[in-house]
């Protein structure tokens, strides 16, 4: 009725009034204040006693949710100065590899200082067998040019004001053992003072590796006055994420805990007719290990809440970040990407009529209150709105009206495929730009805060109010109850039990492999969309939160980092079938993945040698973007026998060119790369190196091809085309080789790039087809001959 919805506006505009927005920084301070929270870290733990005392202030009950995850936690990492002089410096490991490997041990060498990490900085520079020094600001992926040269390990050096940085400085996919290491700028000042003045000799260590941590999930509850078996749910992650887990204390990253806690304390003190739960989470970057848990283990342990007698109405999560003062709804997250599903957008059609409603006492409000100040963020409002709740249909990735810039995961996610209504407030357009980054962000958020993240605290606050003030929530109950598996395999929260096994040859059956590390993901470029679980003393992982056939297909393979140079790693070969994808069509399915120790080695540079690019991304349509670079598939031999091993496995990552090999041979192999559609290999190349790359290719490929070539010519078997390429792969692998000798790194890489586009056109288009004819004529003519 009317005097019911102006009761409701009433409440709306007193809790927009009455809500301490000022705390909500001061709260995120206290946070930022506390010291790396990322899991396993000390501040982490000091983040769970400032929420748990924050309840227990308001005197309301709360309860602790423990479990475990897999974690990257380091006990100590440093760089060693040995000569000219004795300095030890504290450093930070950077996130693993693959998420899985760090590089973990000590290196030995020559400090080698390249700047940006351009490949013109290397110039000059004895990169092989040394230890590279990078500048960390505006190198992006320039740890790989060192990689490729052959250094031992990279330190990153602190300094300036790092943007857009941190997901550049690992590989998402690919477990590389790669040791980097990250100083701050004072450690990184004493570093390169040295280097200006000196040699510097040095040892790099770190034990940065997975660990099993305690994980918290802690709910507090308000019981509502009128309506206390009616529930809305508000949800953060207290805890934060860095490219060096030890300095993750985002400020920015705390705005959504310390919001829910200031909305706690305002319903404490306002009792609503609903009973409101908040839910600070963790594990975020860990696979959204806690709101996975919470949903398995709690909401669907409750037969209360399963039956309907206790309604959970909505889960509303904040993700709120200091870019643009509009706030998107969504529900879509990269962790599932449950998007365009029409029995899913169903359960927000009340609520996206109800906020349009609630956004017009948010702008009253910011009128009043001049919020923003700055006249084109106040353009920004007026154009986009304050609050969009349209995403909830279309998706934040649905073309021109996207509002997300950059892949994310949602902590609500899980609520979503376990039935029900869930979604989050996060902010529109919203490219964080120092999200992950080692340095401080104070005062970038507080410079920010009043134009750009109150306004989005508005639209919380209203939204949170209304829902738990609305005299009825429109939605069919039957809609939004927990699921384990629904009957049409809409959605379900299913558990996946994943048995890890190595075939031993001479007993002719398997064995249980111990402690691996299982990754579980329908595959995603996104390196936090991933499941990470270890497997226990029986080789036995237990994955909570897979979704049935109707939604996704998984993909299941396992690690375990042995040294520098050899893994257990999925494995293809003789009895051993490597990953597996699964679909699930029951509460809990069963599957089996195979590994084997394999000798490793990395391959760089793996794009399509008539193209030589890579595809740029527009990060604001990630499921647009096609690439043309990559397709590369290499496949061992062994070169003495020209038999491939028994077994191999290869784990590639096409957007940055970067492969990881796996082969049960220990002696030479020899590598053939091959793209989709091409009959002949691309590439070729031999020897026993640890890493490949475009000069190894461009060699290998010329060498075989300059053999069979031979063979053909000397028989008065030639082609014009094929002499003009052959000359040309020739002269570039020369000039290659004579920069690599003297230290000339960019020109080295651009002329083994074009050697290789030569010498694999050479190879594929004109040697190659050459042997062809000559076969099918000697097929043809020899019967005639004989007769």
């Amino acid at each position: 009725t009317s005097a019911q919805g102006g009761e409701v506006e009433s409440t709306i505009d007193a809790a927009l009034r009455s809500y301490n927005y000022s705390r909500v920084l001061e709260l995120a301070e206290r946070f930022a204040s506390l010291g790396s929270r990322a899991p396993g870290y000390p501040g982490y733990e000091r983040a769970l006693e400032l929420i748990v005392g924050e309840a227990q202030k308001l005197g309301l009950n709360y309860t602790i949710q423990n479990f475990t995850m897999l974690a990257p936690v380091e006990g100590e990492s440093y760089v060693e100065v040995l000569e000219p002089a004795r300095l030890k410096l504290k450093a930070y490991g950077l996130w693993p590899n693959g998420g899985i490997s760090a590089g973990a041990g000590s290196a030995e060498g020559y400090l080698v200082y390249v700047g940006k990490g351009r490949l013109e900085d290397f110039d000059g520079k004895p990169v092989n067998g040394s230890i590279v020094v990078i500048d960390y600001d505006g190198s992006l992926d320039g740890w790989v040019n060192a990689l490729r040269f052959g250094a031992k390990a990279v330190v990153f050096l602190g300094g300036g004001s790092p943007e857009r940085e941190a997901l550049s400085k690992f590989d998402p996919l690919v477990p590389i053992p790669f040791t980097r290491l990250y100083l701050e700028p004072r450690e990184a000042a004493q570093l390169k003072d040295m280097l200006a003045r000196a040699p510097v000799k040095a040892r790099v260590y770190t034990d940065m590796e997975l660990r099993d941590v305690k994980g918290y999930n802690v709910l507090v509850e308000i019981p509502g006055a009128e309506k206390p078996d009616e529930i809305i749910m508000f949800v953060a992650h207290f805890d934060a994420w860095c490219v060096a887990p030890g300095l993750a204390n985002s400020t920015e990253e705390a705005l959504s805990p310390a919001a829910l806690l200031e909305l706690m304390r305002y319903f404490a003190e306002h009792k609503p007719p609903r009973t409101a739960w908040f839910l600070f989470t963790s594990g975020h970057w860990n696979g959204l290990a806690g709101p996975r848990e919470f949903v398995r283990w709690f909401i669907l342990q409750r037969p209360d809440l399963m039956r309907g007698e206790r309604t959970i109405w909505y889960v509303m999560g904040l993700d709120i970040s200091a870019d643009v003062p509009v706030a998107s709804l969504i529900y879509v997250g990269h962790f599932y990407q449950t998007s365009g599903r029409t029995f899913i957008t169903t359960k927000f059609y009340w609520l996206q009529g109800a906020v349009n409603t609630y956004a017009q006492y948010i702008s009253s409000f910011l009128n009043e209150t001049g919020l923003p100040r700055s006249p084109a963020l106040k353009s920004v409002v007026r154009t986009l709105g304050v609050v969009r709740p349209i995403d909830l249909t279309h998706g934040p990735e649905w073309m021109w009206s996207s509002t997300m810039s950059k892949p994310y995961v949602l902590d609500t996610e899980p609520f979503v495929i376990a039935g029900m209504a869930a979604f989050t407030l996060r902010t529109s357009y919203s490219y964080r730009p120092l999200e992950g980054e080692p340095t401080s962000d104070l005062s970038y958020v507080r410079e920010r805060f009043e134009d750009r993240v109150v306004p989005q605290l508005a639209s919380a606050v209203a939204i949170a109010t209304g829902l738990l003030n609305e005299p009825t929530i429109n939605v069919m109950k039957s809609l939004i109850l927990p699921t384990r598996l629904h009957p049409l395999l809409y959605w379900g929260f299913l558990d996946l039990q994943i048995q890890v096994l190595m075939y031993n040859i001479t007993q002719g059956w398997y064995d249980t492999v111990p402690y691996a590390i299982v990754r579980v993901s329908r595959w995603s470029s996104y390196p936090f969309a991933w499941m990470l679980v270890r497997a226990d003393h029986n080789g036995t992982a237990l994955v909570y939160g897979v979704t049935p056939q109707g939604l996704n297909a998984w993909y299941v393979e396992a690690w375990k980092p042995i040294n520098s140079t050899w893994m257990i790693m999925p494995a293809w070969g003789m009895r051993s079938a490597g990953p597996i994808w699964v679909t699930l069509l029951v509460p809990r399915g069963y599957t089996s993945v195979y590994v084997m120790p394999l000798q490793t080695r990395v391959l760089v540079d793996l794009y399509n040698p008539r193209l030589m690019r890579r595809t740029l991304e527009d990060p604001r349509y990630a499921t647009a973007n096609v690439w043309a670079g990559g397709g590369a598939w290499p496949t061992p031999f062994e070169t003495e026998t020209g038999i491939t091993p028994l077994y191999q496995f290869v784990s590639s990552d096409d957007r940055t060119g970067v492969y990881l090999a796996g082969s049960s041979a220990v002696g030479n192999l020899t590598i053939t790369l091959s793209m989709a559609g091409a009959r002949w290999p691309v590439a070729v190349t031999p020897g026993g190196e640890r890493v490949y790359w475009a000069l190894d290719y461009a060699v290998g490929t010329y060498t075989i091809a300059y053999q069979r070539y031979t063979v053909l010519s000397t028989r008065e078997v030639r082609r014009l085309s094929a002499d003009v390429m052959m000359d040309y792969a020739g002269q570039h692998i020369s000039k290659a080789v004579s920069a690599a000798k003297n230290l000339v790194w960019s020109e080295a890489y651009r002329s083994a790039l074009a050697a290789w586009s030569y010498a694999s056109r050479a190879y594929s288009d004109e040697v190659m087809p050459l042997y062809d004819e000559c076969i099918r004529s000697a097929v043809m003519f020899v019967p005639f001959i004989a007769a």
